[in-house]
């Protein structure tokens, strides 16, 4: 289907066109970037790129600060410390302890260890995976989002929880616009459309 910008656009770079159709879009007529969009297939015959990069470029806009995902990162230690603190609680009425030695046993720590893994998995990637959201995410009105547009999937959801655990990953915050845990695991924080 041919418009008054089919030709136009014919003689543009095919960056050019990735930037119309993306970047750009909202400074062209949608007949041009309509246009754009077929000349880019026509060259291509595969326009899968030009869409993620669409879809990524939607959610941008909506996309949680800084700020807020420092907010997020607190809250959500507290109530992981909060959850671990009841956990406890419970295993130490099921298994009593020996507090009369000063040091805890194999048995004791590798339980200690185990509740407190468990319960970061828990709390992680049930809530991501049910609600898309944690407590924190609640609480600031996000949610986590595929880069995609696909809703989360459990592995994009383990992989997330597993980044997390990169020894200093909270710092990559300084260094770009999303966390580790989301690059490699294709996320976002988005803000809630209200």
């Amino acid at each position: 289907m041919n418009n008054k910008y089919s030709e136009e656009v014919t003689a543009l770079t095919d960056e050019q066109l990735v930037e119309m159709v993306t970047v750009h879009r909202d400074s062209y007529e949608p007949l041009a970037v309509e246009a754009a969009r077929l000349e880019i297939y026509k060259r291509n015959g595969d326009t899968e790129k030009v869409e993620e990069l669409e879809m990524e470029n939607s959610l941008q806009g909506i996309r949680a600060r800084s700020v807020l995902r420092l907010v997020n990162f607190f809250i959500d230690h507290l109530a992981f410390y909060f959850l671990s603190m009841v956990v406890t609680v419970i295993i130490n009425l099921f298994y009593m302890p020996d507090y009369t030695t000063e040091e805890y046993s194999s048995e004791e720590k590798f339980i200690g260890y185990f509740s407190l893994a468990f319960t970061y998995f828990f709390y992680y990637i049930v809530l991501e995976y049910l609600y898309q959201k944690t407590i924190g995410k609640v609480l600031t009105r996000t949610s986590v989002v595929s880069t995609t547009g696909e809703p989360l999937t459990l592995t994009t959801v383990i992989i997330r929880t597993l980044c997390r655990l990169i020894p200093f990953e909270h710092l990559s915050f300084l260094f770009s616009k999303s966390g580790l845990h989301d690059s490699l695991s294709g996320t976002l924080v988005v803000k809630d459309v209200e």
